[in-house]
């Protein structure tokens, strides 16, 4: 957490932080594939534009859209590690994108 991303024409993705995850651990068997929340800041030159929750199903790509300027950008996402059932609490989370 702390990472910062660099997107196109000055902007930024700032990851804030984790709020939740209760994603079923990759080597355990689960009733319920469970879900990871993280709050994420985009700023433009150094200005906060907006904060998002970012909400993660299980081991699923997730994905938003926004506007930077007058194009309209697909970014698809993902919290990882996944965890597992020995690293339950201990984890260095980080986020992957793809910008499309």
């Amino acid at each position: 957490m702390g990472d910062t991303y660099f997107l196109q024409n000055g902007y930024v993705i700032d990851f804030v932080e984790v709020t939740e995850d209760s994603r079923c651990p990759s080597d355990a068997t689960c009733v319920w594939e469970g879900q990871a929340r993280a709050i994420v800041m985009l700023c433009k030159d150094g200005k906060k534009v907006t904060t998002k929750e970012l909400l993660f199903k299980g081991n699923k790509e997730e994905e938003f859209s926004h506007s930077f300027g007058k194009e309209e950008t697909k970014i698809t996402y993902n919290l990882m590690p996944y965890p597992k059932q020995n690293t339950l609490g201990k984890l260095d989370y980080y986020l992957e994108f793809i910008i499309e």
